[in-house]
């Protein structure tokens, strides 16, 4: 849940004062804070919503998608993003015209927050915080809209006792103190403080408050304004607390906002995502995610933001014309900004459990204009208005001007036409060159091709003949792990990169905790994404033969090469024998026993099926253990 920008200081001031008094009001009375303003009456529309953009899908199948966030571009709206989270392998952002433009793939991923304007002993950053073995920080770029981590641990992430997997930021109107929520299945909760203690930009965290909701837990939404958090509690309903660490967090501390259809709320249970959307004065609206068991069940339910977050309607994102709907939503988010031609009065963003249309694929996260939800306050109506609104930390990286207050001149007239999405350009890819190392030892290393230019894409591939544990890349930095896979005694790893010119000539090492026969192996595309140059993926352990075919995987845009990569592991194999209609760029084993044959191939051309895959290599025995895989690399 990303605020809107920020109040001037003294608007600062009056709001923080009004949020120490809902706090203090929470405390004493456990009654809901009495409202800080009430809005006219606004109409709110009718029946359901449909979505005009989807998102890439993400890479991997099945359960995936999760938690999305928005952050907001004040030098840009329209070039603002969204975050979502593969909990079964990465971090993602999109543009708002749905394409990937970041993957960050290291395993599970939990769910993610935004919050802008961080101050750090280097500058103010913008704040994605995300679950990932722990509490993981990133910055978010301004101008590239890439995320770099930024959690100041050896590790990449902040332990966490209690476990965790959902979250929701928190900026505290009393002192502008940062806080994270993260809430394990089993109902625990723990805040913890974020700071730069040690002013080196880097974000620690410190424990602030813990405590147990009762029964499984994960949604969750903190109001920056008000005061407020706000949590699942999935087969129960939706609770209030007070967000300040000291408020107290026993179970009569707490409100009930509402219940299951079970126990005589709304709620088709699971109670999962929430947002909130803020409007001037203290309004605005709380909306939560009613996941029901069925795509077609699943609703969307607004409650007003103010006083007992009074029930104000339920409706669905159902399919249209431009995408299918919502189904079985998990995590949502919500901003009232104006945010481009297509988002002129803000944007919802829901997950999408079965993305059917236009065409089936897996998991991914639909774009909604939010006056299709809820009913918005006059100020974001056609005329050209000027409103200061509520509070947020606006700010930019360091270097960039920090913004303290900010006021938005409205112009542009409402409507609900479809964006104009043009599509990437196809540039040719063309192959540069590759090398390849077969070696038994504790470290294996391969030499980058001297050809080598910045903005090439760069495949790491690594396979192994015991399950020893694999280090991240060194000597060439900047890798990031598309994904691994282990069965048996086998393990293969893919990373990528983009490269800069003073990767030419280098040698990259990768480190293993014990001696192992591996193949590993780089290849090089030019004309590739200059961003993320693996647009999809799939890999499978193969079962025991001579043969093994590749995984298939969708095509997802014009001008793709797809790269093929086979495993082999036996006695016998020197070299694999290749299908037809490929590109061997390397091919090579190990001697002596026990030893892997990895075989790297490319389409040498770009991929004109809607699909790619199924493609078989053979080896000279039966295997103990094979891996194969289809990568798809995209066009700049």
């Amino acid at each position: 849940m990303t605020p809107p920008p920020a109040l001037p200081e003294r608007g600062r001031t009056i709001v923080g004062l009004l949020g120490v008094l809902a706090i203090v009001g929470a405390a004493l009375s456990l009654a809901p804070s009495s409202s800080i303003g009430q809005a006219a009456t606004i109409d709110q529309p009718t029946g359901d919503a449909e979505a005009i953009v989807e998102t890439d899908p993400v890479f991997e199948t099945g359960d995936a998608a999760d938690d999305p966030a928005i952050w907001y571009n004040e030098t840009d709206p329209a070039q603002s993003v969204v975050v979502g989270n593969d909990k079964k392998g990465s971090l993602e952002v999109y543009d708002l015209a749905g394409h990937r433009i970041q993957r960050v793939a290291d395993g599970f991923y939990g769910n993610v927050d935004i919050r802008r304007g961080f101050t750090t002993g280097t500058g103010p950053v913008d704040l994605v915080v995300t679950w990932h073995f722990g509490i993981q920080v990133y910055a978010i770029s301004s101008t590239t809209r890439l995320l770099s981590n930024i959690t100041d641990t050896s590790t990449g992430s902040i332990a966490v006792p209690t476990g965790g997997e959902g979250l929701c930021l928190y900026r505290s109107p009393v002192d502008g103190s940062t806080y994270v929520f993260v809430n394990s299945r089993s109902g625990h909760v723990a805040q913890y403080q974020l700071t730069d203690a040690d002013n080196d930009g880097k974000i620690e965290g410190t424990l602030r408050r813990d405590w147990v909701i009762g029964s499984e837990t994960e949604g969750c939404v903190a109001d920056d304004e008000l005061g407020w958090f706000y949590i699942s509690e999935e087969g129960v309903g939706i609770w209030k607390y007070s967000a300040e660490p000291g408020a107290p967090s026993s179970l009569d501390a707490r409100t009930l906002v509402d219940t299951t259809v079970a126990l005589g709320g709304h709620i088709l249970a699971d109670a999962e995502g929430l947002t909130i959307v803020y409007q001037p004065g203290g309004t605005g609206y709380l909306m939560a995610s009613s996941q029901a068991a069925s795509d077609v069940a699943n609703s969307i339910i607004v409650y007003q933001r103010q006083d007992a977050n009074a029930f104000v309607r339920n409706a669905k994102v159902i399919t249209g014309s431009m995408t299918d709907g919502c189904g079985r939503t998990d995590g949502i988010d919500a901003l009232a900004m104006d945010m481009g031609p297509s988002f002129p009065h803000g944007m919802f963003v829901c997950q999408d459990n079965a993305n059917t249309q236009p065409s089936a694929g897996n998991q991914n996260f639909k774009l909604v204009p939010l006056e299709r939800l809820v009913g918005l306050v006059s100020e974001l109506a056609p005329t050209t208005t000027t409103t200061t609104l509520p509070l947020d930390t606006t700010t930019t990286l360091p270097g960039d001007t920090t913004t303290t207050s900010t006021t938005t001149t409205t112009t542009t007239p409402p409507t609900t036409a479809p964006p104009t999405i043009t599509p990437p350009p196809t540039s040719a890819i063309s192959f540069v060159g590759g090398a390849t190392a077969n070696a038994s030892a504790t470290a294996h290393t391969v030499t980058m091709p001297a050809s080598v230019r910045a903005g090439d894409s760069l495949l790491l591939l690594l396979a192994t003949d015991n399950l020893a544990t694999v280090s991240a890349p060194t000597g060439v930095t900047g890798w990031s792990q598309v994904a691994a896979l282990a069965s048996g005694l086998a393990r293969s790893v893919v990373w990528q990169k983009v490269a800069v010119a003073a990767d030419a000539g280098k040698v990259v090492r990768v480190a293993l905790s014990a001696s192992t026969k591996a193949n590993l192996a780089v290849v090089v595309h030019r004309g590739t994404s200059l961003t993320a140059p693996v647009a999809a993926f799939a890999r499978v352990a193969a079962p025991s033969g001579t043969v093994h075919s590749t995984p298939v995987v969708a095509v997802p845009q014009a001008g793709t090469w797809a790269v093929s990569y086979w495993t082999h592991r036996d006695s016998t194999t020197t070299s694999l024998i290749p299908p037809g209609g490929v590109q061997v760029r390397s091919n090579s084993t190990q001697t002596g026993a026990s030893r892997i044959a990895a075989m790297v191939a490319d389409s040498g051309a770009a991929v004109t099926t809607s699909s790619y895959g199924g493609l078989v290599a053979s080896g000279a025995a039966t295997t103990w253990n094979s891996h194969v895989w289809t990568v798809i690399l995209a066009p700049a």
